[in-house]
């Protein structure tokens, strides 16, 4: 019982991590782990055990299982090694600038 419950955690892992690295505006720092996990690890491995050694569609599914918990571990580096204070505070620059460009009826539309 203990295993699946995990099995499924880290199932939906990567979704969650996706989301909380997207919500936090961090979404170059999710686009560079993940292409850099996708096009530079995982498709050469997969290639190289399930085409070149002839591993066939079980190397492939393993190679994408590693790979994927690799890219999980990432992720999760990528929003844990984040300077919460620099980042909150460029945020709340971010909300003052916006509060201070109000429309009203002097506003110019063009």
């Amino acid at each position: 019982m203990e295993l699946s419950l995990l099995l499924y955690f880290l199932l939906h892992a990567f979704g969650i991590s996706q989301a909380i690295l997207r919500a936090l505006g961090l979404k170059w720092r999710h686009a560079v782990i993940t292409c850099f996990c996708i096009w530079v690890l995982t498709l050469p491995t997969v290639t190289y055990f399930s085409m070149i050694r002839g591993g066939g569609l079980v190397a492939l599914w393993t190679v994408l299982q590693i790979s994927y918990k690799l890219m999980q571990a990432a992720l999760v580096m990528g929003y844990t090694s984040v300077n919460w204070k620099k980042h909150s505070m460029s945020m709340q620059e971010a909300m003052n600038h916006r509060t201070r460009m109000h429309a009203d009826e002097e506003t110019a539309l063009l």
